[in-house]
């Protein structure tokens, strides 16, 4: 009736699986020991229960981890139960559990690169250590940059576009847990002015209208509109001249030399930096001068009569001067123009005349004419003077030569049946008709 008797029962003091190793356990009888049996309960088992075995075990598996105590038994034909003898273990287990996240959302659209980060959560069988975010579906390493010991509240991405965010969790073991993933679509707002790639204008020109070549822009998005201006400060985008593509050519507010602002902007009302071309306009002169004014004396008495108040103006400069009997315009090659304004002017023949002054510049415009009028009665030529008689004189001495007209009109002798007759030439003889005239006697 005796029950067997246990000499001996060992585990290790610590472990690191369930299963555990047993040493020393041994057990004797009167009879004969026909089983083994170890527990986790210090009750005695049945002889009946589950896991007795002939032989002594070698190990024994814990249901859990932990400081553990273990009850080992030996058991007789009859049925007789040893005394138990105990061992105690501590098992501490490596960790194998990954962390498993609980949510992970991002909202639906963002207009930065840093978007914000909601419901990241997760939990492990021991403690979460470490949250990553990551653009890449690869899960990190351990020793990646960028681990935080809390879950991140954003995240910034590289680059704008529809993105996906793969977020993880890590232990302290370094079990890394599968990814939870997020997607956004970042729109970023234009903050990027266009850029003008060229401007050229001609070196010079002769209208206000320039043409423009080279003016080209660029723009990370797309440029909306070109303007030119003559001022150097950037326009508002809602300035008036602002066109959808470059413009062909610009047109100036005056001549001279000039300097143009190229700019160009985009949707977001971005305006470029400027660009700026020179030119030199000179216009071809198409004014014509102006005459102020042109006097003649209402009446005269010689063909060649005095001018007053000629004078003219014009946008450039006035060439030449002329006077004309003709209302027609005189070319700018007419015989006659003076660089400066007559100051008389001969007729053709005396009467009521009207004379029209006209004024030209270097380019060969002719101003419109003005007039003025004037009676010229020339004094009788047949009645002479004692000038006359002396010029006879001096041409009959040989001391004045007589020029045709004077042969003309100073010719008077001889005088034959009362009548001048004469003789082709000057003489002393003219010289005393002449006088007689002068006198009132009668004709030799």
């Amino acid at each position: 009736m005796a029950a067997p008797l246990l000499g001996g029962f060992a585990l290790p003091a610590s472990a690191t699986s369930l299963t555990v190793p047993v040493s020393g356990l041994i057990a004797s009888d009167n009879v004969g020991v026909t089983g083994y049996l170890i527990t986790e309960s210090a009750t005695a088992p049945s002889v009946s229960a589950s896991g007795w075995s002939a032989s002594a075990p070698a190990s024994y598996t814990f249901a859990s981890a932990g400081t553990k105590t273990a009850y080992a038994w030996a058991k007789d034909a009859t049925g007789n139960i040893s005394a138990s003898r105990s061992a105690s273990v501590t098992i501490t287990l490596p960790d194998v559990i990954a962390p498993l996240l609980g949510g992970f959302t991002l909202p639906a659209s963002a207009t930065s690169l840093t978007v914000p980060v909601s419901g990241l959560i997760a939990s492990d069988n021991i403690g979460v250590t470490g949250y990553l975010i990551t653009e890449s579906a690869t899960a990190p390493s351990v020793s990646a940059s960028g681990w935080s010991a809390s879950a991140p509240a954003s995240y910034t991405f590289a680059s704008a576009g529809t993105k996906t965010a793969y977020a993880w969790a890590k232990d302290a073991t370094g079990n890394i847990s599968a990814s939870r993933s997020a997607s956004v679509t970042i729109t970023l707002p234009d903050v990027i002015a266009p850029l003008l790639g060229g401007f050229t204008l001609p070196a010079s020109a002769t209208s206000l209208t320039v043409p423009v070549s080279g003016l080209i822009a660029s723009d990370n998005i797309g440029v909306t509109g070109y303007l030119i201006t003559e001022s150097a400060t950037a326009p508002s985008v809602s300035a008036s001249g602002w066109s959808a593509s470059a413009p062909a050519s610009y047109t100036f507010a005056s001549a001279g030399t000039k300097t143009a602002y190229a700019w160009a902007k985009d949707a977001t009302g971005n305006i470029s930096a400027s660009r700026s071309a020179s030119v030199t306009i000179t216009l071809p002169d198409v004014i014509a001068p102006l005459l102020g004014g042109f006097t003649l004396p209402a009446s005269a008495t010689s063909l060649t009569v005095p001018v007053s108040g000629l004078i003219a103006s014009d946008n450039i400069g006035v060439t030449g001067y002329l006077i004309t009997e003709s209302a027609t315009a005189p070319s700018v090659s007419a015989s006659g123009w003076s660089a400066s304004a007559p100051a008389s002017y001969t007729f053709a023949s005396a009467g009521t005349k009207t004379a029209y002054a006209w004024a030209k510049d270097a380019t060969g415009n002719i101003s419109a004419s003005r007039s003025a009028s004037v009676t010229i009665t020339l004094p009788d030529s047949s009645i002479p003077t004692i000038s006359d008689a002396l010029l006879a004189l001096q041409i009959g001495s040989g001391k004045v030569k007589a020029t045709s007209d004077q042969k003309t009109r100073l010719d008077v002798a001889p005088v034959v049946h009362g009548k001048s007759a004469p003789d082709g030439k000057v003489d002393t003889g003219d010289a005393i008709v002449l006088l007689s005239k002068i006198v009132g006697k009668t004709i030799l």
